[in-house]
């Protein structure tokens, strides 16, 4: 079975992507660092691994790194909006979609159930 996988450490816009998971159907499993995306990406069946650009740099780039490295296709970053330049750090380091929060919010019932 896929699975989605979110490295995230806001308690509210972790229960924000828990609840667009559930009304989409979808599982999603919410971890804090890349450190404990590992154990996830070893089982091999992340589909989606979703990376809030707030975590600390090293974490993002890491995070990116090891999903890549696993070979999964969709790695979707979000930030907030007044911090253009997180976005073009995520895009270079191998993010498949950048996007700021409101469009992640907006696209995310999508993206959880297997869409762009």
């Amino acid at each position: 079975m896929s699975e989605n996988v979110a490295v995230i450490t806001d308690l509210i816009f972790r229960s924000r992507i828990e609840l667009a998971a559930r009304a989409a159907g979808a599982a999603v499993a919410t971890i804090t660092s890349a450190r404990g995306l590992a154990p996830r990406l070893a089982e091999g069946n992340v589909r989606l691994v979703i990376v809030d650009l707030d975590l600390p740099e090293d974490d993002v780039t890491a995070a990116i790194d090891a999903a890549r490295a696993a070979g999964v296709e969709r790695i979707v970053a979000y930030y907030p909006h007044v911090q253009k330049d997180l976005a073009e750090r995520a895009k270079t380091a191998g993010a498949t979609l950048v996007l700021p929060r409101s469009a992640f919010v907006a696209q995310l019932p999508e993206l959880l159930a297997g869409g762009p």
